[in-house]
């Protein structure tokens, strides 16, 4: 263990678990820069995003909490190994939920309205619930999380990024997004749903 990056040896055991063979192909899996790869071995982590903790916690095959309890543990500037602090682990993860409940804050507090409102005037048009979304869509955004395709887009059919909804359909064939999947770097969460026909009313 070098004093320039102290965590590494923890990382390294990970990834050998994992079969990941270098810090490149880590960074590459988790989509992120070298800087930021670097800032995670030295256990500076204010720098970073919590996006990026999570797209290095997801390609370790970790939450954010595993990744971040792990780094925190570690004995900084010492020969002997300190015990893990047991709180440590519980403030990761109340800083992640409340990190999260801000970003979301505006659909919770808006949704049990427009539910209230929905189910008043079931022909309330849906456009005008759309503004309750875009807090959800700055959380993916802080994530780094991107959809795979568009709603009732006209795609190629990619086994790697698209779940058919009949077994019989081919790669490269025309299909159509029925629901759109998420990718974080080049880690894919959900593939998109596709069928080779639109649903009933899309234009």
């Amino acid at each position: 263990m070098t004093t320039d990056h102290p965590h590494d040896d923890p990382l390294r055991q990970r990834m050998t678990e994992l079969q990941i063979p270098s810090w490149n192909a880590l960074r590459q899996k988790a989509g992120i820069s070298r800087r930021a790869l670097d800032h995670l071995r030295q256990g500076t982590l204010d720098p970073l995003k919590l996006g990026q903790i999570r797209a290095v916690a997801t390609a370790l095959d970790w939450s954010s909490e595993e990744l971040l309890s792990t780094l925190q543990v570690l004995p900084q500037q010492s020969s002997e190994p300190s015990p893990p602090d047991p709180s440590t682990r519980q403030d990761v993860i109340l800083e992640v939920q409340h990190h999260t409940f801000d970003r979301l804050q505006t659909l919770l507090t808006s949704y049990p309205s427009a539910r209230q409102m929905a189910q008043a005037q079931p022909t309330l048009p849906a456009k005008n619930l759309i503004a309750l979304f875009r807090s959800l869509d700055a959380l993916l955004s802080d994530w780094q999380i991107q959809t795979i395709g568009s709603p009732w887009e006209q795609v190629s059919y990619d086994p790697q990024l698209h779940q058919p909804d009949s077994p019989d359909i081919s790669p490269g064939e025309p299909v159509y997004i029925r629901y759109v999947g998420y990718r974080q770097g080049v880690q894919i969460l959900c593939p998109a749903k596709v069928s080779r026909s639109l649903p009933k009313g899309a234009a």
